[in-house]
């Protein structure tokens, strides 16, 4: 139960009157204020299970001595087989830090590369998982296949770029970006690349030259939109990418 006084006349302050405070003796940085949980009797009856906790932890002091920095954790307990095998860790699935960030380590994300000399591909395009940069945040990325499967329905901005080889570059070309049902139905395309082999003037000198082996124009497509769960986005092309350079893809859930 909380209490407050006749605020009239006072204007729009913002915290003049606690509700509800967790506080700490501690004056240590990097320590906790107490929890507020939530939880519920476990399916076995044996237990009370927290799924779910908010924590705000003491960085560091303020402008004096007077004040402290802060930062606010969020927690949720995880499914099994989804990385923590059901259980909460030390790693918040989202952070406001102290400066105002936020932080969220587990929202599925990906970067993925090709590239070699051996690099012709044409059709739905696949990736190297030792290329420059490469990570998979929740493994909902498959560089075998290409695919990102989208895990929950929301937003999600994708992003592909290469350079095609000019001695295979067809005369007519597209580059794609398609959205399919997890059963391979429904396959719709979201944005596209396309235009003539002619419409190019390739120059002179080291890797622009239109001689056998060499790149010509690069190609850089974005989508954002919206994706269901089981929807997988992939990049398909006729064309034929340069090996020493190839091609990259990525995207992420914006919310």
């Amino acid at each position: 139960m909380s209490c407050s006084e006749d605020d009239s006349g006072r204007g729009p302050e913002r915290g003049q009157n606690y509700g509800l405070l967790l506080h700490t003796e501690s004056q240590a940085n990097n320590t906790y204020a107490p929890m507020i949980g939530f939880s519920n009797r476990s399916n076995s009856g044996s237990y009370n299970t927290t799924f779910a906790a908010i924590l705000g932890k003491k960085i560091g002091q303020a402008v004096d001595a007077n004040w402290s920095t802060g930062q606010l954790e969020f927690y949720t307990n995880k499914p099994l087989g989804h990385g923590q095998n059901g259980y909460m860790n030390e790693t918040p699935d989202m952070a406001i830090s102290e400066k105002g960030y936020v932080t969220k380590p587990r929202t599925p994300a990906f970067f993925a590369t090709h590239s070699g000399a051996s690099n012709t591909q044409t059709g739905y395009l696949v990736y190297n998982t030792s290329g420059s940069g490469y990570y998979n945040n929740g493994d909902h990325f498959d560089p075998a296949t290409g695919a990102f499967h989208a895990p929950i329905d929301g937003i999600y901005h994708f992003h592909f770029h290469g350079f095609f080889q000019v001695n295979q570059a067809p005369s007519a070309w597209e580059v794609n970006f398609y959205k399919t049902n997890a059963n391979g139905s429904g396959t719709v395309t979201v944005t596209r690349q396309y235009g003539y082999r002619d419409e190019y003037t390739y120059h002179t000198g080291s890797g622009y030259s239109p001689t056998n082996g060499n790149y010509g124009p690069s190609i850089s497509m974005h989508y954002t939109g919206g994706m269901n769960a089981g929807q997988y986005m992939r990049v398909h092309t006729g064309l034929a990418f340069h090996g020493s350079n190839g091609y990259f893809f990525g995207g992420y859930l914006i919310g």
